[in-house]
């Protein structure tokens, strides 16, 4: 049986800023924290933005393979740039 993303164990966020302030404050702890506690598919809300924290390898790769799947239209190639300025800086 398969469950919806929201229906899944997740931590607690605030009404409007749902996850952003606990992970500002420590990003490595906090993803770490979540991983832990929720398992290999956590769903997270950063302000009005949906995100998912992926923990296991498998899913990790079924997404990026299959990213017309998972990621909508128009925020692919906003992600796409994004990416590309973080390898700049590594």
């Amino acid at each position: 049986m398969s469950k919806k993303l929201t229906e899944l164990p997740h931590p607690k966020g605030s009404l409007i800023l749902g996850h952003r302030s606990a992970f500002a404050r420590n990003q490595l702890e906090f993803l770490t924290k979540c991983a832990s506690e929720y398992g290999d598919i956590v769903p997270l809300r950063l302000g009005q933005t949906p995100a998912c924290l992926l923990n296991h390898p498998d899913y990790i790769e079924q997404v990026l393979r299959k990213q017309e799947l998972f990621v909508k239209r128009g925020d692919l190639l906003r992600n796409i740039r994004h990416l590309r300025n973080i390898n700049k800086i590594w």
